[in-house]
């Protein structure tokens, strides 16, 4: 059965159906209505840059100056979600990590986290709802970064 037909029999709303064009796009069709054609560069756009600037991190999302060199490279292949499958390249903070589909070597990224300027009224409030409703201090969410045991496990990142 295609998928096209498996996805008629699913309610209208509920389903995106991704089609390989042999094309510089990829074509999308939704709702059995709306069939619309993504340039390469849009989908660049939607998968990394607009997700980069709605979050803030103004280092990642484009290739520009005091970017943080973490970039995937694909071969320009006719078929499109084979192209999407693997990654030629990957750089991890410009350092090649993966060639062809396969690992180089391993080496330690960073968990991103936020620090937002809040009221600190709410600090004693907030340690006294985990102690009433888990039994637990609130310094037991807390990951202090010699648990992970290595190197500035975290990078914090500014919040806008």
């Amino acid at each position: 059965m295609a998928l096209a037909d498996e996805a008629e029999k699913k309610p209208v709303a509920y389903y995106l159906i991704f089609r390989v064009q042999r094309s510089s796009g990829v074509s999308i069709r939704m709702n059995n209505a709306v069939e619309l054609v993504y340039s390469l560069y849009e989908i660049a756009t939607m998968t990394r840059a607009a997700p980069a600037k709605l979050f803030g991190l103004t280092a990642r999302g484009h290739l520009g100056v005091n970017a943080v060199a973490d970039v995937a490279v694909y071969d320009d292949l006719p078929d499109r979600a084979q192209m999407f499958r693997a990654a030629a390249l990957v750089f991890k903070d410009g350092d090649l990590v993966v060639r062809d589909g396969h690992v180089t070597h391993d080496r330690w990224g960073r968990a991103l986290a936020v620090a937002p300027e809040r009221d600190r009224a709410i600090d004693r409030r907030m340690k006294d709802y985990y102690e009433e409703r888990y039994g637990l201090s609130d310094e037991f969410l807390k990951v202090p970064d010699y648990a992970l045991q290595r190197p500035e496990p975290f990078e914090f990142v500014p919040c806008r």
